[in-house]
């Protein structure tokens, strides 16, 4: 992405504040304005092509047919139309369909004698000037879902004030009826998994940036998709602020190619920001555009008052992690109180009763409420993932004893629930991963394996906002130099295992756990080989001893293209973070060929993460098998794992 900046062009001093369209036109030419990197990044053309053009459609967003790739008739024609003469609708001139560009006049150009024009449109959708923030936002990723693999951003501006039509009424610190900008493919509402994920891969969708109310993105992520909203405010100097809504209102409904990996929702967003800020947002030399990395990059940037670009950070629990959050802040009495009474209230053959603690004398009013808030968050939750209306009756039942209980209680929130230490997503291991490796196998000796993950989260990772004991890693490329010679050991396209236990006795909570992996490996652990096509996926359940551990089992398939096409089995799993700097996995598995009987392949891994870096750590492995054919191997490791 081309470093974006705020740079001023030195006009000679014939030229005046009040200049005519065609002297300014010919100070234009003679400066070369149509050069200037602000000029290009308002019309978001990508000067590392041998011939520069906009990453903007053909269509509204330019005055001239070739506007997209000259720059320069683009400008002159956008001079010729700010002083044209005005309509009857003010919202068709030029003036107020293009205001970033007309602040490129006044403050780059020093242009003072525009045309005065109220905009009726811009001004509405701007909050009549009363703007007094901007926030970016990360929702984040789901697992289940191509779309959401690695989260999402949406940009917010902040009003202390909200409108009843024209009039103005103060609010407080920002409200849902901001005005919020998202961007994404346009693509057909029930396009198949696979065939979005190529489409995306290779530019086979457009896309576009949409307007709507704050609370409605609010209540789609949130409500909805059941994902936790991360809002980063950042801290922006008025002029700043007044650029990047003007630039916002131009690029609203206009229409770019899309590219899953690249120019994505995280590669808009980084450019508006940048455009505002004069700060490049560099995706740390990558090429690919993570939302993640966004923030990654604003962490380390300051404003123009010295201090950091992120002023704040506030979580908007999704359904589920609210609930659960609120469940583990109950003590034992109140846990218990909760899961007897849903329980009473699903019970379809008698009447529901409250649990015995609520008439304890020696509880207090603040400690029944809050069983009973829990209880009505356990109700969102279930709402928020009943996407068949399964769960419709239940709800019901759930709603009128709770609701009826929790207004015999006195008024007030409890705050149950809001109270965690999580990390925001920012904080933990940067979504890239390079590690070198020092191996010795007892039978084939000692090498060296290098590996490259571009997108990573594995079961060892230093997490942050993110679901725990998951991991999803696409492009995962690892060689092994061995005896002097140099093979590819591993290629996966795609991994994601998703390990859900239950943290409560209560229906609904629990869901299953599973894995996907789509690649190629060579050979195995006691014998190099050739290279194998495969796919793998499992499907199991999990439990957690503690809030730190996880224990599961999985029933497994294999398709390979190797000497076994087809092998099933078992696998099971331990997976525990002792703190911050130590974490590790275990795991063992045997797959049996289903053509013919034969013993199973037995396989097991131990790792070890130590260090809590964001950008490094050390890792210890242990990897055994044991095969029919070629009997028992062992391999250890020493890894060190470089995080970008």
């Amino acid at each position: 992405m081309p470093v974006f900046l705020l740079a001023f062009c030195f006009v000679f001093a014939s030229q005046s504040s009040d200049a005519a369209p065609d002297e300014l036109k010919n100070i234009i030419q003679l400066n070369d304005s149509a050069s200037d990197p602000l000029w290009l990044n308002l019309l978001q053309y990508d000067v590392s092509r041998a011939s520069p053009r906009s990453d903007v459609l053909p269509g509204g967003f330019f005055l001239t047919e070739n506007g997209h790739q000259d720059p320069l008739t683009e400008l002159l024609t956008f001079i010729d139309a700010v002083y044209a003469p005005i309509t009857d609708d003010p919202n068709t001139h030029a003036i107020c369909r293009y205001p970033a560009r007309v602040l490129y006049l006044r403050r780059a150009l020093d242009v003072n004698d525009l045309p005065e024009l109220s905009c009726p449109d811009y001004d509405a959708w701007s909050g009549y000037g009363r703007i007094t923030g901007s926030t970016l936002i990360f929702a984040s990723g789901s697992l289940g879902n191509p779309a959401t693999f690695y989260g999402h951003i949406l940009l917010k501006f902040t009003s202390n004030t909200t409108f009843s039509g024209n009039t103005p009424r103060q609010t407080g610190r920002g409200n849902l009826l901001d005005t919020s900008l998202n961007y994404g493919a346009i693509f057909p509402e029930n396009e198949n998994a696979a065939v979005y994920v190529v489409k995306g891969l290779f530019g086979g969708y457009s896309s576009a940036y949409t307007s709507v109310e704050y609370y409605e993105q609010r209540g789609d992520y949130v409500q909805s998709q059941d994902r936790d909203l991360w809002e980063y405010e950042l801290n922006l100097t008025p002029d700043q602020l007044e650029l990047l809504v003007a630039s916002s209102w131009e690029l609203y409904q206009q229409e770019n190619t899309y590219y899953f990996l690249s120019e994505n929702c995280a590669y808009r967003f980084a450019e508006l920001v940048a455009l505002a800020t004069s700060q490049d947002i560099a995706f740390q030399g990558k090429p690919w555009s993570l939302p993640l990395d966004v923030f990654v990059d604003l962490a380390t940037m300051q404003g123009s008052n010295g201090q950091p670009l992120i002023a704040d950070i506030e979580r908007v629990h999704a359904p589920t992690t609210r609930f659960l959050s609120a469940y583990e802040a109950l003590d034992d009495d109140q846990q218990a109180a909760l899961e007897l009474s849903v329980r009473s209230a699903l019970n379809a053959n008698q009447p529901y009763t409250a649990a015995p603690y609520f008439a304890r004398s020696d509880i207090s009013d603040k400690d029944r409420a809050e069983v009973v808030e829990a209880a009505l968050l356990y109700i969102a939750m279930i709402r928020s993932q009943d996407e068949d209306g399964d769960a419709t009756e239940d709800v019901t039942k759930l709603d009128r004893a709770f609701l009826v209980q929790r207004i015999r209680l006195p008024a007030g929130d409890t705050g149950i629930g809001l109270n965690d230490d999580t990390r925001p997503p920012h904080d933990g291991h940067r979504t890239s991963t390079a590690q070198v490796t020092y191996l010795n196998n007892n039978r084939l000796g000692g090498g060296i394996e290098l590996r490259l993950r571009p997108v990573l989260t594995d079961f060892l990772s230093l997490s942050a906002g993110e679901a725990p004991f998951s991991e999803l890693s696409m492009g995962d490329l690892s060689f092994i130099l061995r005896d002097g010679k140099v093979r590819v050991q591993t290629l996966d396209a795609l991994r994601i295992t998703a390990i859900s236990t239950r943290k409560t006795g209560l229906p609904y909570e629990y869901k299953p756990s599973w894995r996907l992996r789509f690649g190629a490996e060579s050979g195995r652990l006691a014998k190099d080989g050739d290279l194998v096509a495969l796919a793998e996926f499992g499907y199991g359940h999990a439990f957690a001893p503690t809030t730190n551990t996880a224990l599961y089992g999985m029933v497994e398939g294999r398709l390979d293209t190797g000497r076994d096409i087809v092998r099933a089995g078992i696998s099971v799993g331990a997976l525990a973070r002792i703190d911050d700097r130590v974490q590790m996995m275990l795991s063992a598995r045997g797959l049996v060929p289903v053509q013919e009987y034969k013993q199973p392949t037995l396989q097991s891994e131990f790792a070890l993460r130590i260090g809590n870096r964001r950008d490094s750590d050390l890792r210890v492995i242990s990897r055994y098998e044991n095969d029919h054919i070629l009997g028992r191997t062992t391999e250890f490791g020493l890894t060190y794992s470089w995080h970008f």
